[in-house]
């Protein structure tokens, strides 16, 4: 019966050091976008990342919608979660912008997308790699949630991520 006690403990335990559950990232992407089916679900002590297949194209209104660096770091300054998007420019041209102006925020949004790829097989990798690097593609940054969702309104998929970092 110890083992039976030490077992369970053990298992919650480990189970509660997640960096977030799907209901958490699911409600963290809710709150800014219209996510419908859950492609992808992964999370570890260090890290959470999930997929969604978009039910609307748009963002909801409850973010700070910016179109250029100078403004989204007024935001992040603030503790703010924001949303950018660049016409014609992809989210790492946004991050590396952003990283041009103001290294140590810049750093922040990148470490959101950089943490998490222990979370994230091959595939899934590759396919975050691929919004990253879309021209029009959105980038919604929380700094003081450290997660970073971006969102392909033409493919209709969100990627939520989250380190610890």
């Amino acid at each position: 019966m110890a083992r039976f006690i030490v077992i369970l403990v053990v298992s919650m335990t480990l189970s509660g050091c997640r960096v977030d559950s799907s209901q958490t990232a699911r409600a963290t992407t809710e709150a800014w976008l219209y996510p419908g089916e859950e492609v992808f679900f992964n999370a570890s002590p260090y890290c959470a990342v999930a997929v969604y297949r978009l039910t609307r194209n748009r963002a909801r209104g409850t973010l700070y919608h910016v179109s250029d660096v100078d403004r989204a770091l007024w935001h992040v300054g603030q503790g703010h979660a924001v949303a950018i998007h660049m016409a014609g420019r992809s989210p790492n041209d946004f991050s590396r912008a952003m990283m041009s102006k103001d290294l140590p925020k810049g750093l922040g949004l990148l470490s959101s997308a950089t943490g998490p790829r222990e979370c994230m097989p091959e595939h899934i990798a590759r396919g975050v790699f691929a919004v990253l690097m879309t021209p029009g593609a959105w980038t919604i940054y929380d700094p003081g949630g450290n997660a970073l969702v971006l969102a392909d309104f033409d493919r209709g998929l969100a990627v939520f991520m989250r380190g610890n970092v």
